[in-house]
């Protein structure tokens, strides 16, 4: 996401991507020219996700980078949609897909539980963890106090999104076997 990281990304990485292309658009255009119905092939919501993902290859190809091309790279994300094709093709996807369907509400009411959960033990964590710190004004950040184990150092939680991670990690995890 910074551009410090994808500035010089390795050239092997448009190769594959041009090969990958090449054969998503060789399927698209026979599968285009072989249809017994161009009207449903162009009506078809599938079809157009699959031009969807093949079109900004070829856009950034005719205009390289600049600033107005970001809506291009949004809609590289439609490649992820193609996973879709697969429930045609595979009994399992279908089978799953109606499982994860029947059991939206449950897994939902988890989730929003788990969320619950999260706000409420990161708070807990925060605060109790800033009974033993003091806010540094010059580092701007959170600092044990001296007369701590950790004096000195930064404290692991700074704010209450930062101990987020402690909190989903401490309720999802299942341990070591310990009892």
């Amino acid at each position: 996401t910074l551009p410090e990281y994808y500035a010089d990304t390795p050239v092997a990485f448009f190769y594959i991507e041009t090969i990958v292309v090449a054969i998503f658009t060789f399927e698209f255009v026979t599968r285009f020219l072989t249809t017994p119905s161009y009207k449903k092939f162009i009506l078809g919501a599938l079809n157009w996700i699959d031009l969807l993902s093949i079109l900004p290859y070829y856009v950034e190809l005719i205009v390289p980078g600049g600033p107005g091309l970001a809506w291009v790279r949004v809609l590289r994300l439609a490649r992820v949609f193609r996973i879709f094709k697969l429930g045609r093709y595979q009994e399992g996807f279908t089978l799953f897909y109606l499982t994860f369907r029947g059991s939206l509400t449950t897994l939902a009411l988890g989730i929003c539980f788990l969320t619950l959960g999260m706000v409420i033990f990161s708070s807990f964590m925060f605060y109790a963890e800033q009974t033993y710190a003091h806010f540094d004004d010059d580092e701007e950040q959170w600092t044990y106090n001296d007369d701590t184990i950790l004096g000195g150092e930064k404290s692991f939680f700074q704010s209450i999104p930062h101990t987020f991670w402690w909190c989903i990690v401490t309720m999802t995890t299942v341990g070591y076997g310990d009892t």
